[in-house]
């Protein structure tokens, strides 16, 4: 221990001498430690503990319905009730939905996200309140309306009612109804959908009171729920899954008309589909393997800096062995030195990663949906992640001078530079500089596809026009309109934006498409078309109001638009996409042809031109509209979208002021472009082509910086050999050819290593790019010009001075 303390004075005593160095060698390790610190922030946040606050999260899993074709969908309350009493693999099954509320007294209403829950929520997921308590045996059974108590999260707990303790107890206005606040749950604890924020939990039998839905909790065939279970000890989730199989199987035979070819299935929170996980969790793969190349690149220009550094220091180590020194505390010297810049590089990066975290918030496109914290500080995993990167660093920054050192002829070093050393860290200078390029190179390939994908998906046709539409979100919950008082307001609504100046078309729908919400599905029967087996007929769909199909410029190719005499008090209608009719109606004609939806018979009376509706990626798949009019419930939210003849931006204010003058109890909870709310389905493509162009900027840089390095380095070392050349006769330009030729045959080994790694590796992009081949030559050769042009100027530098050595000075160097 008193020789390590030694070496590490000696080391902060030598880096004293050398700021130049020591500056450049820290600044170096902090940028990578800083850049795989927030990445790593990221994965532990969204894929390693997506459920912060919940005890033992790793035991808790998603339970989905499952549709013949594999699609997973939502589930209902009598199944998850019936899966939950006779479960031997799971300890408790619990169940939610999210959902906005409104708290406060009309004219004061502020907008908050919920969960409706399951009163065994909190029991099965391991939370406990830090005031009051959750909710009793009582509170937790299935009496609609029965249980008008809440609990509330900390941060609204503090914001709205300065953490007065005296809460508990006291009313608190949702959606103009009084519920009683019995507890207070931690701020860790954010809710169970991965990479939102929750502020407040109702129990769901509190739905129909709150929202004026109809009580669907004994409706076995309405599946709007979201459930999560706690595997028991020593129970795996296949194990689980088979116990599900098995259900499905009971289930599906004694419950046939709702329950057919159907099953369950439960995965892991990380691969559930439902939170930003399902976004994010191969870009995040993907840039912690960038981040490590950046690492590695970092360790390789340090170990550059140190490998120069040690052969300046030939003589020092030949004294210290002739004094009895070995090679082993030699090397330990170097080892402790590199300690000492990786630990302080370390210190400064997890610094920086600190705000670094919450930069992709700055990404987030417009939604209305409560994101969350997206980054979760440093917890053990991290700390310990960080610790083992800069142990790493440390170790391989000091292998570069180490491996000369334990093998180099330093008995010369008092005499001449030993030329078996020489040669030897000469060969792991050009290796380090071969194996940056290739690094860079990668990086560049990744970025260059990625914002290839990203702009691809910018430009994308989605099938309708986005540009030059304002959209509003609508909530008609809080009004505790009937289903005709609904009607009538989004009926006149629609009436009153017609004649308001600037606008052209406007329209109301449930499901604005391309947004964050993923969009609705219905079961349906076609008649005359008989499912094969395993067919899901649970299509996705749309309700809309007159007027949609123009303001998005989707084309009408047959029959009729919807009209306002599509009310209730006629006969049911829908309108249908190509793909719909291809797939369930052939040849036959389209128009007056009948399906069943909602257990009502309807009527096909239009077809509409296929577009996109839940990704920019999907394949074409059969979808259909229905009125408004005809299918409204009071607890329904709708997108207002509004075509404007100027920009969409600057009608903002007018939108809102024709919403209230409607009606003021209205209330609008969000207005955004619809290219901005389309901005969602390619928000990974967003955040990885932000990212990656950072990255691979940083890569190129640091490996232009290393290929420098070690061309002065040679230029220096070879300053007696150039003099000579030029004595003799040799021409600047000559001179500056041969050190270029060193430069780009490094570069060109470097960026071909790359390459190849890159075909192997862009086989895995698991979706993530959109319109562009993960072996796209125009991008692999756009990469590899832009790294050699690099490489050039990085050469050109020294190999121009030493183009402009005089041979005298140089015969006379030593």
């Amino acid at each position: 221990m008193r020789s390590i303390l030694q070496d590490l004075h000696y080391a902060c005593r030598t880096f004293r001498r050398q700021p130049g160095f020591s500056t450049v060698a820290v600044a170096s390790i902090a940028l990578a430690i800083s850049v795989n610190a927030t990445v790593f922030s990221w994965i532990d946040r969204v894929l390693l503990h997506p459920l912060p606050g919940v005890e033992q999260s790793s035991r808790i899993v998603a339970i989905s319905t499952l549709a013949p074709n594999g699609d997973l969908l939502d589930s209902s309350w009598p199944d998850m009730r019936d899966l939950a009493l006779e479960s031997k693999s799971l300890s408790g099954l619990t169940v939610f939905k999210r959902r906005p509320l409104y708290l406060g007294e009309p004219g004061a209403q502020q907008r908050v996200w919920s969960e409706m829950v399951w009163g065994n929520y909190f029991d099965v997921l391991g939370v406990k309140p830090i005031l009051g308590r959750t909710f009793s045996a009582e509170e937790q059974a299935d009496r609609p309306g029965g249980a008008p108590v809440v609990v509330i999260g900390e941060s609204l707990w503090r914001s709205q009612f300065h953490a007065d303790p005296a809460i508990i107890g006291q009313p608190m206005k949702l959606n103009r109804h009084d519920l009683t606040v019995i507890g207070v749950v931690p701020a860790s604890f954010e809710g169970t959908v991965p990479g939102l924020h929750f502020d407040v939990y109702v129990p769901i039998t509190m739905l129909a009171t709150l929202t004026g839905s109809s009580n669907w909790l004994d409706e076995r065939d309405a599946r709007p729920l979201a459930a999560y279970g706690r595997l028991k000890p020593g129970v795996s989730l296949a194990q689980l899954n088979a116990e599900l199989r098995t259900q499905g199987q009971r289930l599906a035979a004694a419950f046939a008309d709702s329950n057919r070819a159907l099953s369950f299935t439960a995965q892991t929170i990380a691969d559930s589909p439902d939170g930003v996980q399902r976004i994010f969790r191969t870009l995040l793969k993907v840039l912690l393997g960038i981040g490590l190349g950046v690492m590695l690149i970092v360790c390789a220009n340090v170990g550059n800096l140190l490998l120069a550094r040690a052969a300046g220091r030939q003589r020092e180590f030949s004294i210290r062995l002739s004094l009895g020194a070995s090679r082993t505390n030699l090397l330990r010297q170097l080892l402790v030195e590199a300690s000492l810049l990786a630990l302080v590089g370390a210190a400064l990066g997890l610094l920086a990663s600190s705000w670094m975290t919450s930069a992709i918030r700055l990404l987030v496109p417009a939604t209305d949906l409560p994101f969350g914290r997206l980054d979760s500080g440093v917890s053990w995993e991290g700390a310990l992640f960080t610790a083992a990167l800069s142990c790493l660093t440390a170790l391989l920054c000091s292998l570069a001078p180490g491996i000369p050192l334990m093998r180099g002829d330093l008995g010369g070093g008092l005499r001449e530079r030993g030329a078996s050393s020489s040669m030897l860290a000469g060969g792991i200078r050009s290796g380090l500089v071969v194996a940056e390029v290739a690094l860079a190179s990668l990086a560049l390939i990744g970025t260059g596809l990625l914002v290839k994908s990203f702009q691809n998906a910018k430009s994308a046709d989605p099938g309708f026009e986005p540009r030059g539409v304002l959209l509003a979100g609508l909530d008609l919950s809080l009004t505790g309109y009937s289903r005709d008082q609904g009607a009538s307001v989004l009926r006149r609504l629609r009436d009153r934006l017609a004649v308001t100046p600037g606008v052209k078309n406007a329209a109301i729908a449930e499901d604005i498409p391309l947004g964050f919400s993923g969009g609705s599905w219905e079961q349906i029967e076609v008649a005359g078309y008989q499912p094969p087996p395993g067919e899901n007929m649970k299509l996705w769909r749309d309700i809309v109001s007159p007027g949609y199909f123009a303001t998005m410029q989707i084309p009408l190719l047959e029959g009729r638009d919807f009209t306002e005499r599509d009310d209730r008090g006629t006969a049911n209608v829908a309108i249908v996409n190509q793909t719909f009719v291809k797939r369930f109606l052939g040849s036959r004609p389209p128009i007056g042809h009948k399906l069943n939806a909602w257990g009502h018979e309807t009527t096909i009376v239009g077809v509409v031109k296929d577009s996109k509706y839940r990704q920019l990626s999907e394949q074409p798949l059969p979808y259909f509209y229905v009125p408004i009019a005809q299918h409204l419930r009071p607890d329904m939210g709708f997108g207002i979208a509004v075509r404007t003849e100027g920009r969409p931006e600057s009608f903002d204010n007018a939108l809102r002021q024709a919403i209230l003058s409607v009606d003021p109890n209205l209330s609008v909870s969000v207005t955004a472009t619809l290219l901005d709310f389309m901005s969602a389905t390619y928000f990974a493509q967003k955040v990885g082509a932000s990212v990656l162009s950072v990255l691979g900027f940083l890569s190129v840089l640091l490996a232009m910086l290393g290929l420098y390095g070690v061309i002065a380095y040679s230029v220096g070392r070879r300053t007696q050999e150039i003099g000579i050349r030029m004595a003799i006769g040799a021409q600047p330009r000559q001179v500056t050819g041969l050190i270029l030729r060193e430069g780009l045959q490094l570069s060109v080994a470097g960026a071909a290593v790359g390459s190849f790694l890159a075909l192997l590796l862009t086989r895995l992009d698991g979706g993530l790019l959109y319109g562009v081949n993960g072996r796209d030559p125009m991008t692999f050769g756009a990469a590899a010009l832009a790294l050699l042009a690099c490489a050039a100027l990085a050469a050109w530098v020294p190999a121009h001075r030493a183009s402009r050595i005089d041979p005298l000075t140089a015969l006379r160097w030593e």
